[in-house]
């Protein structure tokens, strides 16, 4: 079982997940 690659693709995931928060946060959404 390639935990490497699991753990690789969660973190892909979470990355993903960040960025739109962030995106989000600095399109007009001031907190």
């Amino acid at each position: 079982m390639p935990v490497l690659r699991i753990l690789e693709t969660m973190y892909d995931c979470c990355q993903g997940i960040a960025a739109r928060i962030v995106l989000i946060r600095s399109d007009g959404y001031d907190y």
